[in-house]
């Protein structure tokens, strides 16, 4: 047990030290970048080298534990906009110089042409970390506002979701979101099972979705299984259920019948029936109550025509007419 502590912390050591290695070989390579970048425009300068010494992105570097990704990379941009840097040049080795952890790493996994490209850069890191263009979008449809945000900062997130969707879906023009919205849609409308199978394919476009589509109900025999709904149409009909189960709970009649109840049913917690002493009913309710009004009239000798024979009275003797009345207490004794 032991041993293998010991080769766990030890690779961790060993991971540690190469993401630091490659977090070093970037800002050398930003410093050569940068040198280059001086000398073309001529901009040398006296130095122990012949060239200014590159510095580093006046960003703090980015900490996974404590920070969004996306979030970050939206400041690195504004950051970058903000001192002219030159998005083809600059803007991916500036923010490849600023990565730590798993951001680092997909990083470094390029190849050197594509390190240089600051799309493909951000797209490998927001990747990393889950962000593709689907990621983006589940996010634009289920984002809520928070208890104490304004209009302002919630229509700002909404539109910064929805740029990172449309920037990593490709999307530049109204054709290209005419097409991106169909996708959506189709995709929707589809089996969970036919769903995966589409996105495996990665189409491009409605046209190569729905070739996509044409091969699957032919291998499965149909658009889904016969008795089997799609997964779109259980949730809509499941959120419409839903819908008006809630509008009848919450309607005015539904509210009166049930504070009504309600009242009831407190009522009867509180109080309870004077004749047998039970709690779940009222006097005026009670099954005793026609034998109980017999049996005074008979014990204060006021009854004079015969018990019914369904009286449990009608079998017994009627007693002989008292002098005073019976109180309630010798009423319950003599009907228990």
């Amino acid at each position: 047990m032991v041993e293998l502590q010991e080769t766990q912390r030890q690779m961790y050591e060993i991971q540690v030290k190469a993401h630091e290695a490659q977090r070093k070989a970037a800002e050398s390579q930003l410093k050569v970048e940068e040198a280059r970048r001086e000398s073309s425009m001529g901009g040398r300068l006296s130095s122990g080298d012949g060239f200014t010494q590159a510095k580093s992105p006046k960003l703090p570097t980015f900490n996974q534990d404590r920070e969004d990704i996306d979030a970050y990379i939206h400041r690195f941009e504004r950051y970058a906009t903000s001192k002219n840097w030159d998005k083809e040049t600059e803007w991916a080795i500036n923010l490849g110089a600023l990565l730590q952890g798993k951001a680092l790493f997909e990083y470094s996994a390029l190849s050197t042409e594509d390190s240089l490209k600051y799309d493909v850069v951000k797209a490998a890191v927001l990747k990393a970390y889950g962000l593709t263009d689907d990621g983006f979008r589940k996010k634009f449809r289920a984002v809520r506002p928070t208890k104490e945000e304004t209009g302002t900062r919630f229509s700002t997130r909404l539109k910064n979701l929805l740029q990172r969707w449309l920037e990593l879906s490709r999307v530049k023009d109204y054709d290209g979101l005419f097409d991106l919205i169909l996708r959506e849609q189709f995709l929707n409308c589809c089996s969970q099972e036919h769903a995966t199978f589409l996105r495996e394919r990665k189409p491009a476009d409605i046209k190569q979705m729905a070739k996509y589509t044409d091969q699957y109900v032919e291998a499965h025999g149909g658009w889904y299984q016969d008795g089997v709904k799609t997964k779109a149409i259980r949730q809509e009909s499941t959120k419409g259920q839903e819908k008006v189960e809630a509008e009848a709970a919450y309607s005015p009649s539904t509210r009166t019948q049930r504070s009504s109840q309600e009242g009831d049913a407190g009522q009867k917690g509180r109080r309870s029936c004077f004749i047998c002493g039970k709690k779940d009913h009222f006097a005026k309710d009670c099954r005793q109550r026609q034998t109980h009004a017999l049996l005074t009239e008979v014990v204060n000798g006021t009854h004079k025509a015969e018990l019914p024979q369904s009286s449990p009275l009608a079998t017994e003797q009627q007693p002989k007419t008292m002098e005073r009345p019976v109180s309630l207490e010798e009423t319950k004794f003599a009907s228990g």
